[in-house]
């Protein structure tokens, strides 16, 4: 009995912190990458993933499937920005937000 009220309290305190938050989830976008080899240019089609929570962009989670501090993590930003920038004038808020105040520095 003891260990079914523990439980109980236990699942109460997590949903009333904020760790179980439904409305956060993870989202994809897609930027082109070009890579020169001597004089042929090479363009590759490449993921970037970023957390939402209450339908607003979480910066510190864009490019997080990119290793921090990398030049494709570098890359993935300044490409999501310009992402970002391009989805604002067609699905709105979210993306306008990000638009004006995410820095990929």
């Amino acid at each position: 009995m003891r260990t079914a009220v523990t439980l109980a309290t236990l699942s109460l305190a997590i949903l009333t912190s904020g760790l179980a938050n439904a409305a956060q989830r993870q989202e994809t976008g897609y930027y082109t990458s070009e890579t020169r080899q001597g004089l042929k240019i090479y363009k590759t089609r490449k993921p970037f993933t970023w957390m939402t929570e209450n339908n607003k962009i979480i910066f510190s989670t864009v490019c997080m499937n990119e290793r921090s501090g990398s030049l494709e993590y570098r890359e993935c930003r300044k490409r999501a920005k310009e992402y970002f920038r391009s989805k604002c004038s067609v699905s709105g808020d979210r993306f306008c937000n990000a638009s004006n105040n995410f820095n990929p520095l």
